[in-house]
């Protein structure tokens, strides 16, 4: 793939390291499906791209890989598709799983968080903490309307995010339960400081979920 343009912004040591790097990207909805799409075209030589679920009629309004020919298929086969005709020289592995507690990530140099269980994101930020991988982390972007109002805050920073609330109750009820101290949990998370909506259903739209993938992308490709 010609990244030449890319290049030109970061350097010829930045490609090259790029081209080396190996992300794992956990979900591939509606943020984590255009954070690859992002990685593969400014240059990541290496993903694992890791979801359970099927494309299905009500991803077309936001997902990457949703279109009307993949309806039906598995997301991470779908994705994986998208990202090869892009740059078919990538190293992409697809696994239809869905991480639960008690598994372990894989083994790489970043993970990108984009689950939407409050459960499992925890479990995936734990392991990836005790496995000593960095990991930034999508935060809630349902709701909302405007992309202009998402941001990368450190977690420890990040206030009025109700699945931030739900990770903090988490931390505090394994810290509880811990017979040692735990080390400081803070990782670098996309994060909205718009206020949700008031309506009752998990609402979103394209320019708002694509907005936190592409600020994880960044927030890899810059780290």
């Amino acid at each position: 793939m010609n990244t030449e343009r890319t290049e030109t912004l970061l350097g010829e040591t930045a490609m090259s390291r790029l081209r080396k790097l190996h992300v794992a990207v956990y979900g591939l909805g509606g943020v984590g499906g255009w954070c690859c799409e992002a990685l593969v075209r400014s240059g990541v030589g290496r993903l694992t791209i890791i979801d359970d679920d099927v494309v299905q009629p009500s991803n077309l309004n936001r997902q990457c890989c949703a279109t009307s020919k993949t309806v039906g298929m598995k997301k991470a086969d779908a994705m994986k598709a998208r990202l090869l005709e892009i740059d078919p020289d990538a190293d992409v592995t697809a696994v239809s799983e869905r991480f639960v507690p008690g598994m372990k990530p894989v083994a790489c140099d970043v993970i990108v968080d984009a689950i939407d269980s409050v459960d499992c994101k925890f479990a995936l930020i734990m392991e990836a903490k005790i496995a000593g991988i960095e990991i930034v982390s999508s935060l809630g972007a349902a709701k909302r309307l405007d992309p202009t109002k998402v941001e990368l805050k450190r977690f420890s920073k990040v206030e009025g995010d109700a699945l931030a609330r739900a990770l903090r109750q988490r931390i505090k009820e394994l810290a509880k339960s811990s017979p040692v101290p735990l080390p400081k949990i803070d990782f670098l998370c996309a994060v909205s400081s718009e206020a949700p909506a008031p309506i009752d259903s998990l609402g979103s739209m394209m320019p708002v979920t694509a907005a936190f993938g592409l600020a994880l992308a960044s927030a890899v490709i810059r780290s």
